[in-house]
Order: C-alpha cells, then structure tokens, then sequence
C-alpha cells in the first residue's frame, strides 16, 4: 500500500487510542504516554496534510468496506470513525491544562479514576465507562466536551457520526454529576455520508482493515 508512510507519518491519535497496543501500553508510564502525545501534537507533516491524508483514506475503506459497514462490523465502524475524527482528536489529545502545563489526556490516563479518560473515546462511537464521577468534573473536561460540541455544530459535523451518536447522553451524564448546564448539547446534523466508490482503488474488507489496524499498531514502535 503505496501510501502507508501518508498514514504513519500522521500518528492519528483517534486510531492510536484504541488499536495500537504499544500506545496502550505507553499509557502505564507518564514520560512514555506524554512523548507519544507531544509527537502526536508535533507531526513532520502538517496538520491540513494530514487532515487531507485521512479523508483519503476514509473514502479508500468506504470504497472497500461497503458491506461491512452497512452490517455494522465493529472494527470496519470505529475505524471509519476515527478516521473522520482525525482533526478533532489531534486538536483534543494537544489541549493543555493551564493550571498544570500538562496535557490534559496525560492527566487523564494518569488519574487513578478514569472517569475524564472515557470521554476521549467519544468521537469513535464508544459510549462512556461505567460510574462516572466528581473527577470528571474539571476544565479538560470541560474544555472537550466543547470542542466536541463546537465540531458538531460546524460545517464537518456531519461527517462525526461516532460522536454524534454519543455526545448528548454524554452530556447528560455529565451534568448529572457535575451540575446542570457543565457541558451544553449540540445540534446534531444529519449524515450525509455516502458510500464512496468513484476513482478508489479497491481491496478486500479484510485486507483493507488490516492495512489500517497494522499500521495504527505499529505508530508507537517505529
């Protein structure tokens, strides 16, 4: 696949969060987690090159996955998603805490109680952990759920079908422990997403995964 080093290069965070193992496992030491993300946030490709690397590919699984995702496979959905979640997940997973200097998610995987950490996991369609608590009541948390709303309600909202499916009864919960009004509901607007299958190249569903799944996997070890 001629454009594997097109994807590597962008460190997606929205892949890296749930398909690379070496991420995950980053996650249990604070200097590993926080390299990750400042490289993450420091891409040699700029950010609109990557914006646009991911489009590419997205359109490039929806050629090849068609029945996959009309079947809801799971890995061929939350990959999708995290592909169109790109932009919104670098720019979430790079947020400082101002009080702290510290990135919010490195916060968030270091705290004991992963009440704020579930949030992330939004934009790929994943609904929140269970028992969702006072700790998730900060101003990262705050500040994302924002940025969640403010991408849903603009131009590329429709294209957020992951988030869009779980923001609002995340909002919810989130007022529920936090108070009325912490995070506000956004206006979903209605897909308009299409199956793409014009000028693709095409490849199985299973190959096309694997390619997608490989290469998110092995980010953290190059």
């Amino acid at each position: 696949m001629t454009q594997v080093d097109a994807f590597r290069s962008c460190r997606p965070f929205s892949l890296l969060i749930t398909t690379s193992h070496a991420f995950l496992l980053a996650q249990r030491d604070i200097n590993l987690i926080n390299t990750d993300v400042w490289g993450t946030c420091n891409t040699v490709t700029s950010q609109a090159q990557c914006d646009a690397n991911m489009s590419w590919f997205a359109s490039s699984l929806q050629a090849s996955c068609q029945v996959d995702l009309s079947n809801q496979v799971a890995t061929a959905v939350t990959t999708l998603n995290a592909l169109n979640a790109y932009d919104l997940m670098r720019n979430v997973a790079c947020q400082v805490d101002p009080a702290t200097n510290s990135y919010c998610y490195v916060e968030a995987v270091a705290n004991a109680d992963p009440s704020s950490y579930w949030f992330y996991q939004l934009p790929l369609g994943l609904p929140l952990g269970p028992n969702i608590t006072q700790n998730a009541c900060n101003e990262c948390t705050k500040d994302l759920m924002a940025s969640y709303a403010s991408a849903l309600n603009s131009t590329d909202g429709a294209r957020l079908d992951g988030l869009a499916d779980r923001y609002n009864a995340a909002v919810d919960t989130l007022n529920g422990v936090c108070g009325a009004a912490y995070a506000k509901t956004a206006q979903i607007a209605e897909s308009n997403a299409a199956w793409v299958t014009a000028d693709l190249p095409r490849a199985s569903s299973l190959m096309a995964l694997c390619i997608l799944v490989m290469v998110a996997g092995a980010l953290c070890d190059s």
